[in-house]
């Protein structure tokens, strides 16, 4: 009982000290002034320092949260910078293919072939199995045998495989490539056949027939295979075959064959 009593006095005493505390603080009818006074300036230094360092706090954690916002509107801006340089690139790519298409549509000898432009999809100019894969096929009504053409009609290779929205398009320097040529300043009549990926070798061209450096050599009308007039490489070197009857040159293809974008099927 004592006990309980003691706890029930305890309990008093702390409310009448929160009331008087509270009417210190609120201080109605300036009635505490003369208190408040005895109470505050003692510790008003503390309060300055409590307010200063609840300042302090307040300006370090606004700069907190600065840091933060500035870190994330960086990483926005280096997100749209590269976004913009992805499609600035685009851009240029499109700009360039399109120079590139206006080029050879001009240069094309458009009034003698009915032509059909290609995009190349697919390469493998590696070693002798040198081809590419354009992305027109039988429904474009491609062939095998067409032949393809870049430039001032320039011969590149010919259509051996079509499926029905891509064709593949052997170059001339496959070594299974056999064509039949001419040379544009002589008449001289030979076959050119692909040297593994790097060049042309042109054979059987008689020892006495006008050859020269510089020369150069076409699709011939003989065997009907090809679209016939077409250029398909310079005269690089000449030598004689090892049997002393026939000429053999070294010929270099017009165009680099495995920087193609952009074709053109004769039909």
């Amino acid at each position: 009982m004592q006990s309980l009593h003691k706890n029930k006095k305890k309990k008093k005493i702390f409310i009448y000290i929160i009331i008087i505390i509270l009417l210190i603080a609120i201080n109605p009818f300036n009635m505490f002034g003369f208190v408040r006074s005895v109470i505050m300036v003692p510790l008003e230094p503390l309060i300055k320092m409590g307010f200063g360092t609840g300042s302090r706090l307040s300006h370090q954690m606004h700069m907190i949260f600065s840091i933060g916002t500035l870190y994330r509107q960086n990483q926005e801006l280096h997100s749209r910078v590269r976004q913009l340089e992805s499609e600035n690139a685009y851009l240029i790519d499109v700009k360039n293919e399109n120079e590139i298409l206006r080029k050879n549509v001009n240069l094309l000898p458009q009034g003698k072939f009915e032509l059909m432009g290609a995009e190349v999809v697919l390469r493998n100019p590696v070693g002798g199995d040198q081809w590419i894969v354009i992305n027109r096929g039988k429904m474009d009504g491609v062939e095998i045998g067409n032949s393809v053409i870049v430039d001032e009609g320039v011969f590149v290779g010919h259509v051996d495989e079509v499926d029905h929205t891509t064709a593949r398009v052997q170059l001339v320097t496959n070594p299974e490539s056999i064509i039949n040529v001419v040379t544009a300043r002589s008449g001289a009549q030979a076959i050119a056949y692909g040297n593994h990926g790097i060049s042309i070798i042109v054979e059987d061209i008689k020892k006495n027939d006008d050859v020269v450096e510089g020369d150069m050599f076409i699709t011939s009308d003989v065997g009907n295979k090809y679209t016939s007039g077409l250029s398909v490489g310079r005269v690089q070197s000449i030598t004689t075959a090892e049997n002393n009857l026939f000429q053999i040159a070294n010929v270099l293809p017009l165009v680099a064959l495995d920087e193609l974008r952009f074709v053109f099927i004769v039909k």
